[in-house]
């Protein structure tokens, strides 16, 4: 138990807490700056600055917005047939990547093992053989004598050990679309008010 026991104030809990948090705080970060680039790439003309250069001197200037236009035909109230163009800014139409980790969970498992036992075995068996023939004075009585004595000593230790020790770290993340921010939605609201729809009359066939 004693070996057990020091086995687990070893363990570095620290490191093993700390690692997946740190991690997972740079993967909000990553995520964050893979919306900037997003933002920028998919909304914007080339030839603007980069907004979102934390190192530069002063504020950046994106360009200009990317607009789609899409070309359709409709129907006025008067039966003619006219040419629709409809201008859109392309970040109204496309969902923007605002990712969070909603949820982490770290399951760690440890299992020690910590096996001893302790057996003796005294065994002590002594042997001794003895065979006479006596004769008793000068008569004709004769006896013989057989005597038997054994002895054998055994001495049986054994002490076993066994140790074994096993860790498992499983990391759970959960990640979610995030509310848009409040500058972002007020910056969609505005790009919504340009959309613009324009009508000339078919040409005549």
């Amino acid at each position: 138990m004693a070996r057990a026991t020091s086995e687990l104030a070893s363990i570095p809990f620290g490191a093993l807490i700390g690692g997946p948090l740190s991690a997972a705080v740079e993967a909000q970060a990553t995520s964050a700056k893979t919306t900037a680039d997003f933002i920028k790439e998919v909304g914007f003309l080339p030839g603007g600055s980069d907004p979102f250069d934390l190192d530069a001197a002063a504020d950046g200037n994106a360009g200009a917005i990317r607009n789609v236009t899409f070309t359709y035909k409709v129907t006025d109230v008067s039966g003619d047939e006219q040419n629709a163009t409809l201008t859109v800014p392309i970040l109204t139409i496309i969902p923007i990547p605002f990712l969070r980790i909603d949820e982490m969970t770290i399951d760690f498992t440890a299992k020690i093992n910590d096996v001893h036992s302790y057996s003796s075995v005294n065994q002590r068996e002594s042997e001794f053989n003895l065979s006479a023939n006596v004769r008793f004075g000068w008569g004709p009585i004769r006896a013989r004598i057989n005597a038997g004595y054994s002895s054998k000593r055994k001495n049986v230790t054994e002490n076993k050990s066994k140790y074994s020790a096993e860790y498992g770290l499983d990391v759970y993340l959960k990640a979610v679309q995030d509310d848009m921010p409040g500058g972002m939605a007020r910056m969609l609201t505005i790009l919504e008010n340009t959309i613009n729809e324009d009508y000339t009359p078919a040409a005549a066939v």
